[in-house]
C-alpha cells in the first residue's frame, strides 16, 4: 500500500526509471540502485523525481553478482522491482571473457543473490522480475512454425544449450536463465515471498531521462537509444536488410504494471507478457512512416525527420490479453510512435 518501502534495481535505466517514477507517483517510498553514481546523480536531475525527491533513496550496487551485495538494503522494504540485467549494449567479450561470463552469469548470480538475501528479511512481501519477449522465442530465431503459433504467458523457453555468438542472443539467454534460476529457487526454498514475472517486447515511449534541462549535448540522439531506436530506423532513412520480431509495448504500460503488480492479489507467481495488440493486427514498423507524415507534417517537410528508410517485420503472435485483463488496455503503436517522435522533435527544438 503507499507509503510501504519498494526496492528498485536497475533504476537508471530507461524503462527502471519510468517504473521509479509511476511506483513514487502511486505513493511508495524508493530506494533506487544503479550501478554507477553518475547515472544515479543523472536519475536526481529528472524533474518528474525530483518532485518526489523526499519518498527517493538512490544507492550505488557497483555488482549486484557480488555476495550480499543487497545486504543493506532490504532493510524496511516490502516489495522489490528487480530491472537490473546485462543489456545487448554491454558489448561483446574480450580479455578472456565469454558471452555466458559477460551475460548469462551475471544476470543468473544478480537475481539468486537477490532472492538469496530477500529470504533474511521477513518485511519483503513480493518480488516482481523484469523478463524479456525474447525467452519466449527459439533459439533458431524465426521459423515458420513460430510465426504462425500464438505465444502465452506460460510459453518459456527452456534454459539454452547451444553457443552463443552475438549479444542479442546473449540477452536472451541470460534473461531465460535467471528466469529458471528464479522460478527453480522459489520452488525448492520456498521463501515467503512471492514472485512475479513481468515480460515486456520492446519497450518504446518517453525515456525519462532524457529532458531539456539535461547537461547532455546529445539529448536528442539518447531518445533513439534502445528500443526507440528500432521504431525510429526507417524514419532516419536506415535501411535494414535484417527484420525484426514485430512487437512492442509502451513504456507507460510497463511502468503501470510493475506498479501494479506489487499488490495485485492474485499476481503472485504469475507471469504477464506485455505486447500491443496492434501487432496481432498486421502493424508494421514500416507502418510508423505513415504515422509520422500525419502527425509531425512540419518536421516531415522540414527534414527534421528525414524518412525513407525501412525495417523488415517479422510476424509474431503475441497473446496479451491476461496482462491487459490484470492491468488495463495497452496503448497502440501510434501513440509509442508520437511520444518518441514527440520527445525527439522536443529536444531538436531546443537545441539538443
Amino acid at each position: 500500500m503507499p507509503g510501504e518501502l519498494v526496492l528498485v534495481t536497475g533504476a537508471s535505466s530507461s524503462v527502471g526509471g519510468a517504473i521509479l517514477r509511476a511506483i513514487l507517483e502511486a505513493g511508495y517510498r524508493v530506494r533506487g540502485t544503479g550501478r554507477r553514481i553518475d547515472q544515479l546523480e543523472e536519475l536526481r536531475s529528472v524533474p518528474s523525481l525530483q518532485m518526489h525527491e523526499q519518498n527517493l533513496e538512490l544507492v550505488q550496487v557497483p555488482d549486484m553478482a557480488a555476495p550480499d551485495a543487497f545486504k543493506d538494503l532490504l532493510q524496511g522494504v516490502t516489495y522489490v522491482v528487480h530491472t537490473a540485467s546485462p543489456m545487448p549494449t554491454t558489448g561483446v567479450p574480450s580479455n578472456g571473457e565469454t558471452y555466458d561470463s559477460l551475460y548469462v552469469q551475471p544476470a543468473v548470480k544478480g537475481a539468486l543473490s537477490l532472492l538469496e538475501t530477500a529470504r533474511r528479511y521477513p518485511s519483503v512481501k513480493r518480488i516482481i522480475i523484469t523478463s524479456s519477449m525474447s525467452i519466449y522465442l527459439s533459439e533458431g530465431g524465426e521459423n515458420d512454425a513460430e510465426k504462425e503459433k500464438m505465444l502465452r504467458d506460460d510459453d518459456i523457453q527452456p534454459v539454452s544449450t547451444s553457443p552463443i555468438n552475438d549479444p542479442l542472443w546473449a540477452y536472451r539467454a541470460s534473461k531465460l536463465a535467471a528466469y529458471h534460476a528464479a522460478v527453480d529457487f522459489v520452488k525448492s526454498e520456498k521463501p515467503q515471498y512471492e514472485i512475479v514475472h513481468i515480460i515486456p517486447s520492446f519497450v518504446v515511449g518517453r525515456n525519462e531521462k532524457v529532458h531539456v534541462s539535461s547537461a547532455s549535448s546529445s539529448a536528442a540522439s539518447d531518445v533513439m537509444s534502445g528500443s526507440n531506436g528500432i521504431i525510429l530506423c526507417p524514419l532516419f532513412g536506415i535501411k535494414s536488410p535484417q527484420g525484426v520480431h514485430g512487437a512492442t509495448v509502451h513504456v507507460d504500460d510497463v511502468a503501470k504494471a510493475h506498479t501494479e503488480a506489487l499488490t495485485k492479489a492474485d499476481a503472485g507467481g504469475q507471469n504477464y507478457i506485455l505486447n500491443s495488440p496492434d501487432w496481432n493486427a498486421g502493424a508494421t514498423y514500416d507502418d510508423a512512416l505513415d504515422i509520422v507524415k500525419r502527425r509531425f507534417p512540419d518536421e516531415v517537410a522540414s527534414g527534421v525527420i528525414p524518412m525513407g528508410g525501412t525495417l523488415p517485420t517479422i510476424p509474431v503472435k503475441i497473446d496479451s490479453s491476461k496482462a491487459e485483463r490484470a492491468f488495463g488496455k495497452f496503448k497502440g503503436f501510434e501513440e509509442q510512435v508520437v511520444d518518441a517522435v514527440g520527445q525527439y522533435v522536443e529536444m531538436r527544438k531546443a537545441g539538443k
